[in-house]
């Protein structure tokens, strides 16, 4: 499974990670070294993330990466 990221997704991580380089590089680092896992891990385990309780659509999922919340949409491939 191919994961594609939103230019809205690509915009607020770049944001997320700016932000944490003003007070820490370790800790810009560290955010995009679990951002990267947890896509890996979408990649190989698509359902892997539960629901969105909120809209509970079986193809809408998401994953929480402390304090972080990400949302997806698994699309069939054929």
């Amino acid at each position: 499974m191919n994961v594609i990221l939103s230019q809205r997704a690509l915009a607020s991580m770049q944001e997320i990670r700016r932000g944490l380089a003003v007070f820490s590089e370790t800790a810009a680092s560290n955010f995009t070294d679990s951002m990267e896992r947890r896509l890996r891990q979408l990649e190989i385990f698509p359902y892997s993330g539960r629901t969105v309780p909120e809209y509970g659509s079986p193809l809408l999922r998401e994953v929480v990466e402390p304090p972080y919340r990400i949302v997806y949409e698994v699309f069939s491939d054929g």
